[in-house]
């Protein structure tokens, strides 16, 4: 515990003014959405609200389709640029833990932001718009919703192994896998078009992704660098 609440709040000294930035804007984008559904609602009435979303297969929560993945991508950078540009990740690295679990502190800072911003979206979205769609049109919605908040997580994980990653070769192939791994999250274009099977796949890709980055330090520790 004496060695967390160090390492936290250096995380949150380094990155909190982008972190609160990006953060705020994320929230003001969930706050638009709620604002436009709620002016669709009193001019089109909530019956026309329906009939889109089943004719039309509209969700009206489309603006928050990218929201989870941008936010992870600046919190990473916020995190990771200065670990890397003024040397601090070889000082985390001579701390008296290991350099898999200072490293997972990293993360975990980092990625309980982009928790929390999804936790906040998920329960807002669920209790606005559930006072007047049904349930079964309400669940389409938030299972539409999951791979885009896998999303953030894994954009988090895959930009902190880009951006940790030592040589620019590797930076570059990091990068190009990191973008094809990321368009799998967005390519259903219809509500509900994942199958199980495929909501399961991203699941487990999410976790892997945050495998990448404690290889990235490892490779780093081992001297793979520049």
């Amino acid at each position: 515990m004496n060695t967390i609440r160090p390492l936290l709040y250096k995380e949150w000294i380094k990155s909190r003014t982008v972190t609160l930035i990006a953060f705020g804007v994320a929230l003001l984008c969930l706050f638009y959405t709620l604002y436009n559904f709620r002016t669709a609602l009193h001019l089109k009435g909530v019956v026309h609200l329906w009939s889109v979303m089943i004719d039309r297969e509209a969700l009206f929560v489309e603006r928050l389709r990218h929201i989870p993945m941008l936010l992870g991508c600046v919190v990473a950078t916020a995190q990771m640029v200065p670990e890397v540009l003024q040397k601090r990740l070889k000082l985390t690295l001579h701390l008296p833990i290991t350099d898999a679990r200072g490293t997972c502190y990293m993360l975990l800072f980092g990625v309980g932001i982009i928790v929390v911003y999804i936790a906040i979206m998920l329960i807002g979205i669920a209790s606005y718009y559930g006072c007047y769609m049904p349930r079964e049109l309400l669940l389409r919605i938030l299972r539409s919703m999951i791979p885009w908040c896998l999303a953030g997580p894994s954009a988090y994980f895959l930009t902190s192994w880009v951006i940790l990653e030592g040589r620019l070769m590797q930076r570059i192939v990091a990068l190009l896998i990191s973008v094809g791994l990321l368009l799998l999250y967005f390519s259903a274009q219809t509500p509900e078009a994942y199958p199980a099977g495929m909501m399961v796949t991203l699941l487990l890709l999410t976790v892997f992704s945050s495998i990448l980055p404690l290889h990235a330090v490892n490779r780093f520790r081992k001297g793979f660098i520049h």
